[in-house]
């Protein structure tokens, strides 16, 4: 079966791409409400190496449209946000499994900071943010210690621009990934 803390690792691994700032930013449920992990992981991923001096103040990692929403749209500078899902098995081999992925960087569009030239160039800022993101997903691809969905992709990625329009007020790009062909 597909290891129970596969969201787990996925969480973690991303998190080497953000500042110690947005990782601070998670967390804050009432400790009363909070499931049993739940200081186990936040502790996990304030440890976490970073891997890219990227920028990204602001993490996202959820399937659920309505969080999404509800934070992108109070989030201010660059984020990363990470969406997963299509988790489908054949037998026990790991290498098997179909994961759908995709991870978005984008900054927030404002009346202040929108024309075409700066648009332009905060498009340009993102695709660098993400290029050097998956740069460093592809060469540790292959690593013994690489999350397990990582070693799952097939590279290159498909990559969309993210318009304000449809991504609350936010402009970036998205990077999708398909499963890799089976040895």
């Amino acid at each position: 079966m597909l290891n129970s803390q596969y969201v787990r690792s996925l969480m973690t691994y991303f998190a080497g791409f953000v500042s110690a700032e947005a990782i601070n930013k998670l967390g804050k449920l009432p400790k009363n409400t909070r499931l049993p992990e739940y200081d186990a992981l936040i502790s996990e991923l304030q440890k976490v190496e970073k891997k890219a001096n990227t920028g990204i103040s602001n993490y996202i990692f959820s399937i659920n449209e309505k969080y999404l929403s509800d934070n992108v749209k109070t989030m201010s500078g660059k984020l990363l946000f990470v969406e997963y899902g299509n988790i489908t098995l054949q037998g026990k081999v790991v290498t098997n499994a179909e994961v759908d992925l995709a991870i978005t960087v984008a900054s927030e569009f404002t009346i202040s900071n929108n024309d075409i030239i700066n648009e332009a160039l905060m498009m340009e800022n993102n695709l660098a943010t993400l290029n050097s993101i998956l740069e460093t997903m592809q060469q540790e691809q292959e690593s013994l210690y690489a999350c397990p969905a990582i070693k799952l992709l097939e590279f290159p990625a498909t990559i969309i621009p993210v318009s304000p329009s449809t991504f609350y007020d936010h402009g970036g790009w998205c990077a999708m990934f398909s499963r890799r062909s089976n040895n």
